[in-house]
């Protein structure tokens, strides 16, 4: 499973429905990928367990995938405020960011359901395509052991345990 699966999970949204996603589609004016879909249908959205991504040499971390959510400012229904803040353009799908890095399926050149990745980041006012669909970039994430402590480990590191 991609996602890590955790209950209280901040990213997790309610059951992706046929009606919901007929919805969002309508809303974003696309067709989402069937693999984004088939997805969300497993789990709408939530944290990633393999979540290393390489883009060229820098390293970035893709916390979560949003899920389609019901409602404005939810999921990958982004609120105009958001976009407006950020200057972010309707052209894209935003799968994940952290406001300055998004990632997202890229509409602007694109008319079918399976468009390519995109890497966008404000702060270097860049645009890179890192993967030709959403498969393909789901294929290039991987998992760093080196993020990943057991509770245990944690803790004692901070010397509450011995």
């Amino acid at each position: 499973m991609i996602f890590v699966g955790h209950y209280f999970d901040n990213y997790r949204l309610t059951d992706v429905t046929n009606q919901l996603i007929e919805q969002a589609q309508q809303k974003l004016k696309v067709t989402l990928p069937e693999s984004y879909i088939n997805l969300m249908k497993q789990q709408n959205g939530g944290e990633l367990h393999a979540n290393r991504l390489e883009i060229g040499e820098e390293i970035v971390f893709v916390d979560y995938l949003n899920g389609i959510g019901t409602k404005s400012g939810e999921g990958i229904l982004l609120s105009s405020t958001l976009k407006r803040e950020w200057g972010l353009s309707n052209k894209f799908v935003y799968l994940y960011g952290d406001g300055h890095t998004w990632l997202a399926l890229d509409y602007r050149r694109y008319k079918g359901d399976n468009p390519p990745v995109t890497y966008i980041d404000l702060e270097q006012n860049s645009k890179q395509v890192i993967a030709p669909n959403f498969e393909a970039f789901l294929a290039q994430l991987t998992f760093d052991e080196s993020l990943q402590k057991s509770a245990y480990e944690y803790w004692r590191e901070l010397e509450y345990f011995p």
